[in-house]
Order: structure tokens, then sequence, then C-alpha cells
């Protein structure tokens, strides 16, 4: 390990790193132990406290334990984060409880850190989706289903925890607990979902229902739509990130630099604007054109704004189909 005192990172934290980066590549293995703060940090010759610092920033994330007595020693990270690689076998394992909540968002998250740790790209999107009931269902026989107020703190961690990803609810919660995590940080939403095979070309009877879930938000997609804007949100159609490719590393690129604000914001406010004029109703119209001028003067970038407003022409004259 070799330390730069001229670094703009502290002296632990480059230790950190690198014993971080060692375990992530399997270099360092689960149980075995690391050295001792003092011996650490004679050999790197650098004060115990900045040794300490280094470790209590890897136990804090969970890379390394601290057994009493014992010494530290590298946690059960390598089989979660060397998914490409065969199967280790640690010689301490702590078993969690899969049949629990906590075993798959602890899952997602670790995943979401490998992907970026092993190859620079996190999640696109991360659904939230829970047990609820169906046609031969009732969430309630399932003594491990998740209650609201739990819900609620996986949406926040989860947004916490990849700051920068898509996050998506569906029609299946109600509309009191999307309108709750919505402020904690969903993004993409759906209305006037049906989840029954070809339950958009036509309904069906109560007898031959074949819906995947029961849907509880059963408002118009226009009336969700009118919810938004009431609540300050802008309602967005946009698609233009898969069909331009923008994808994986490209897409990361544009959201962790900011960027993105040059994409989605006039994308969002020229496909809201499409719906408007196709589909929306007198009331929810009003709302929306309203907010797309209140927005359009918060696109950062004068040119992209200065085109987008000219977009709004071409859409109120019958052209469709534009996107950055």
């Amino acid at each position: 390990m070799n330390l730069d005192p001229r670094s703009t990172k502290t002296l632990y934290e480059q230790i950190y790193e690198y014993i971080r980066d060692e375990i992530r590549k399997g270099t360092l293995k689960c149980g075995e132990r690391l050295p001792s703060t003092r011996l650490l940090a004679s050999h790197l010759d650098v004060s115990r406290s900045t040794a300490q610092l280094a470790y209590e920033q890897l136990l804090s994330e969970g890379y390394i334990e601290a057994i009493p007595c014992k010494g530290y020693f590298v946690c059960q990270m390598e089989a979660l984060y060397r998914l490409d690689t065969a199967p280790v076998k640690p010689e301490r394992i702590v078993e969690p409880e899969p049949n629990t909540y906590r075993y798959d968002f602890v899952g997602l998250l670790m995943h979401a850190e490998h992907l970026e740790a092993i190859y620079g790209v996190g999640p696109h999107t991360i659904s939230v989706p829970r047990i609820c009931s169906a046609d031969d269902i009732n969430a309630e026989d399932f003594e491990n289903a998740i209650s609201d107020e739990i819900f609620q703190k996986i949406v926040a961690v989860i947004r916490i925890s990849v700051p920068y990803t898509g996050m998506i609810i569906s029609t299946r919660e109600s509309q009191k607990t999307r309108e709750k995590v919505l402020d904690l940080g969903i993004s993409q939403i759906s209305g006037g979902s049906r989840t029954s095979v070809g339950g958009y070309a036509e309904a069906e009877t109560p007898e031959e229902n074949s819906a995947q879930f029961d849907v509880s938000d059963t408002r118009t997609l226009d009336e969700v739509v009118n919810w938004l804007l009431k609540l300050g949100y802008i309602p967005s159609f946009c698609t233009a990130c898969y069909r331009a490719g923008r994808t994986g590393d490209r897409f990361m690129s544009l959201v962790k630099s900011g960027q993105i604000a040059n994409c989605c914001s006039p994308n969002a406010l020229i496909t809201l604007q499409e719906y408007l004029e196709d589909y929306a109703s007198e009331e929810t119209k009003a709302r929306g054109v309203a907010m797309i001028k209140q927005e359009m003067q918060h696109i950062p970038n004068p040119k992209i704004r200065e085109r987008a407003l000219e977009n709004l022409k071409q859409i109120a004259a019958g052209e469709r189909d534009f996107r950055f």
C-alpha cells in the first residue's frame, strides 16, 4: 500500500479505500485477519489514530468486524461481490434469515454496490413491489408481509443509498401510500393500470378475472396526472433514454454529473405537452400548461431551453415525437 501525502484525500481515506478495494476484489477473503491498528500504523508510518479511523470506516460499512480479544476480520462480502467467479467457502459465516424482507433488501443494496464497484454502473431503475391481494391470494395470510411503515422506510433508504436511480411504484398500492412515498423518493408511477391478460383492449368479467394482482389505485390516467400536478410534480411520459441508447455507463455519466437535467427536464415538459394536447381533460390541461410555463425557466442550459420552447410551439401546431 503506497500512501500519497500530497493527495486531496486524507491518509485514513487512502487506507480505507485500499483495504475496501482489496476486499471487493477478493484479495482479502472472508474470515481473513487484518493487522492490528498498532501494526498497521507502524508499517505505514502513520499515527495509530489514522489506522483506527480507516478501520472504523470499514466497520461502519460492514466490510470488517471486530472480535474482542482476537482482532479485525474480513466479513462475508466476497460471495456477494464476486458474482462472476466460482463460489467461495468462507471460514466463518453468519447465515441471514431468507424468509424476511431484510434478506432481499440488503441483497438489493449490496448488488447495487457491487455493480458500481466492479462495472461502474448501478441500477437504472428499482421497483418496490410488495405482496398484495389478488384473485386467490389474501395478503393477510402472509406473516412476513411488510407494513406500510416498513415499506416507507425501505423506499427512503433505497433513495438515500442509490440516489441516481429511478424508483417505481405500481397501482397495487393505494393513493394514500403512493402519495407518501412520492415525498420519500419515488420517481416513476403508473396510472390507469390493467393487470389482466389483454386488459387494455377489453374489460374482463369477474368470472374471467386473470389479473396478476388487485389494483388499489383505480383512478384514470388523467386523474393521476391531475393529482401529480396538484402536488407540484411534473408528470413525464419520456422514453428518450431507452430510444436513444442512453443506458448503462452513458446514462450513469449523465446522472452523476447532473447533466441529465438538460435531458430529463425538457423531455418531461415536451412529453407532458403532447399528453395535454391529445388526451387531457380541460382541468388537467390548464394545470399542465401552467406547470410547463413555470418549469421551462429552470432548464439549466439556455440553448436547450430555447430548443424546448420551439418544440412546444411545434407540438401545439400538431407535430409530435421530440426528444433530447
